[in-house]
């Protein structure tokens, strides 16, 4: 026999000791196939009629392997100092992910217009003028515009719900472009308000995030 070494790391532990506990202090069988998130994804559990618990290693479906559980205490205290985290779920975590990409890429845009103006004193009408690559997708399409006389917007509009709008906003000041990321504060699959800027004049500050966003580190 081949020595098992769980390749899960603290995620998998987590997600065997959860139902383990609830089969230990519950009289209602729980016979059945359970998908329980850890922070390295999700991890599938099943508890048999006879309730033996049966781990599947995420990598491999073939390998399965069993769990010996028991009850020691009946305490459930936690030090006073301990913090319970919440572990995001599924849809949380491919929101972060998709959110992430949306983040670069916009940060990206930004990038390219400040390339673009130290190069022919102006900013790109838009996106393909960046000459980026920068393609829409299933949740997210973007726009490069410019607002007003020295100053660009780049923005990632949702396509799907649930979803967070990010702007991007670059600034000739005092001849150097600078730029901003900003986020909105909900998710929400709709159009981004335009920045409102001076349409004449020089610029003196880069714009401010609009309202009801807040700038991204």
């Amino acid at each position: 026999m081949n020595e098992w070494k769980n390749p899960w790391g603290f995620g998998g532990a987590i997600a065997l000791s959860t139902i383990a506990l609830s089969a230990c202090q519950t009289a209602t069988p729980l016979a059945g196939r359970y998908e329980l998130d850890t922070p390295e994804g999700t991890v599938t559990v099943i508890v048999t009629a006879d309730q033996r618990l049966l781990a599947v290693n995420p990598a491999d479906a073939k390998d399965v392997i069993e769990v010996g559980f028991r009850k020691v205490s009946e305490d459930t205290t936690l030090p006073q100092d301990a913090q319970i985290k919440k572990i995001p779920g599924r849809s949380s975590r491919q929101s972060s992910r998709r959110e992430a990409e949306a983040r670069n890429t916009v940060g990206t845009m930004n990038r390219g217009q400040q390339a673009y103006y130290l190069e022919f004193q102006s900013f790109a009408p838009n996106t393909e003028r960046l000459e980026l690559g920068i393609k829409d997708s299933e949740f997210y399409r973007y726009v490069s515009e410019p607002l007003g006389k020295g100053v660009v917007q780049n923005t990632a509009i949702p396509q799907k719900p649930d979803l967070r709008v990010y702007v991007g906003l670059v600034a000739a000041v005092g001849g150097s472009p600078t730029a901003r990321l900003c986020v909105n504060s909900q998710a929400s699959a709709q159009e981004t308000p335009r920045v409102t800027v001076p349409t004449t004049g020089t610029v003196t500050a880069l714009p401010p995030c609009p309202l009801g966003y807040e700038p991204v580190d």
